[in-house]
Order: structure tokens, then C-alpha cells, then sequence
């Protein structure tokens, strides 16, 4: 599934890791929600939950960490440049 929306919440964790062997990466991964960057291999942008478009990354960022909070999941990114183009402001200030 590829999505593109949500906002950059603060306070969210995730882990950055930059690479995974491919004979470890699944379609169905219980433990990682993946994201790949715009410059991400095809290999890996075919692996991916979300595929980031080069500009306004933080929308699908978002995405990402939302679903990992509700499925209880991993961040896994992989390598390729995240473009983050705008914060939002927090009610929390967080």
C-alpha cells in the first residue's frame, strides 16, 4: 500500500537504519513498516508500504509513523535522501 498524507508529529520515534539484506526483506513484513526515498533502488521502492515523491517527504513520513503506532511496528528507512519542506505547528508544542 503507498500513501500520501498525515503531518510530522513530534515526539515519534523511529529507528533509521540504513540498509537491509534482500533476502531478509518480505511483502509482508511483521516487524517493519518501510519507507523508501524518491532516489531509493527500484529493489527497495518495490519492498516498500510507502514510496516518498522527493518533496514533501514528511506527508508520507507521517503516513509511515502513523500506521507503525497503530500496527504496533518498526520504522525501517531506506537509504536514499528525505525531503522534509515544512513543520507544522503542534497544539502540544511538541
Amino acid at each position: 500500500m503507498k500513501t500520501t498524507f498525515g503531518r510530522l508529529a513530534a515526539g515519534c520515534a523511529f529507528a533509521l537504519i540504513l540498509s537491509l539484506p534482500a533476502a531478509s526483506t518480505a511483502i509482508l513484513d511483521p516487524v517493519w513498516i518501510k519507507v523508501a526515498a524518491e532516489g531509493s533502488s527500484e529493489a527497495a521502492k518495490a519492498n516498500a508500504d510507502f514510496v516518498c515523491k522527493g518533496t514533501n517527504d514528511q506527508i508520507i513520513l507521517q503516513a509511515a509513523l502513523d500506521r507503525c503506532k497503530m500496527e504496533e511496528r518498526d520504522l525501517f528507512l531506506y537509504n536514499g535522501v528525505y525531503m522534509i519542506d515544512a513543520f507544522s505547528e503542534r497544539a502540544d508544542k511538541g
